[in-house]
C-alpha cells in the first residue's frame, strides 16, 4: 500500500477512480471536488478529484500550491447540468490541469487520510471544526451516487488491506457530512 499523499498514492488513486463506475445522469457535471491539507496552519497538498462531462473521472495531483492557493473555501459556482450522455475518456492526461473547484474539503493530514480511508465520518470532523467545506453544497448533495462510488475507488487504495473500512466509503462520510437527513 502507497504511502498516503504519496506519488505513488496519487497514481493509485487516479488508477482505481478511472476504473470507477461512476453514475452521472442528472448531476450538475463538471465535478471537482478539491482537497486541501493543511499543515500548522499552511496549505502543504492539494489535489483534485475531477467527474468530466461523459462520466470520465481522475485524480489530479499533487497539484501546486503557489502564491493563489489559499486556505479559504471557494465561493458556489453553477455549473451546467449535465444529461450523462457522451462518451467519457478515461486516458491519463499530463500534466494534470488546474481546475475550479465546485467543492473545497478542508482539513489537516489526519483527517484527510481519515476521510480517505472512510474510517473518519466528515460529518463528525465537521462538527468538530476539523473540516471545512465550502464552494456548491448544493452540488455536493446531488453528486450522492458519484460519492459513493469515487469513495469506494478511494477508500480501497487507502486502506492497509485495500478494502473499505467497516464505516463505509470515504464517499459515503463525505455526503453525511453535508446530508440533512442523516
Amino acid at each position: 500500500m502507497p504511502d498516503f499523499l504519496s506519488p505513488a498514492w496519487f497514481s493509485a488513486a487516479d488508477h482505481a477512480v478511472r476504473q470507477a463506475a461512476i453514475p452521472v445522469d442528472g448531476t450538475l457535471l463538471p465535478l471537482v471536488l478539491e482537497h486541501v491539507v493543511v499543515d500548522d496552519g499552511e496549505a502543504s497538498v492539494r489535489w483534485q478529484v475531477v467527474v468530466d462531462v461523459g462520466g470520465g473521472a481522475h485524480v489530479d495531483g499533487p497539484l501546486p500550491l503557489g502564491p493563489t492557493t489559499s486556505v479559504t473555501v471557494p465561493e458556489p459556482r453553477d455549473p451546467a447540468p449535465s444529461t450523462g450522455s457522451g462518451s467519457a475518456s478515461n486516458e491519463p492526461t499530463s500534466p494534470p490541469i488546474d481546475r475550479e473547484a465546485t467543492v473545497r474539503l478542508l482539513c489537516d493530514r489526519e483527517v484527510a487520510h481519515g476521510l480517505a480511508a472512510g474510517t473518519l465520518s466528515a460529518r463528525d470532523a465537521f462538527i468538530a471544526g476539523r473540516l471545512q467545506l465550502g464552494g456548491d453544497t448544493t452540488a455536493l448533495l446531488a453528486a450522492r451516487p458519484i460519492l459513493k462510488a469515487l469513495g469506494s475507488a478511494m477508500a480501497a487504495v487507502t486502506t492497509s488491506d485495500g478494502a473499505p473500512a467497516a464505516g463505509g466509503s470515504a464517499g459515503d462520510t463525505a455526503v453525511r457530512s453535508t446530508d440533512p437527513h442523516p
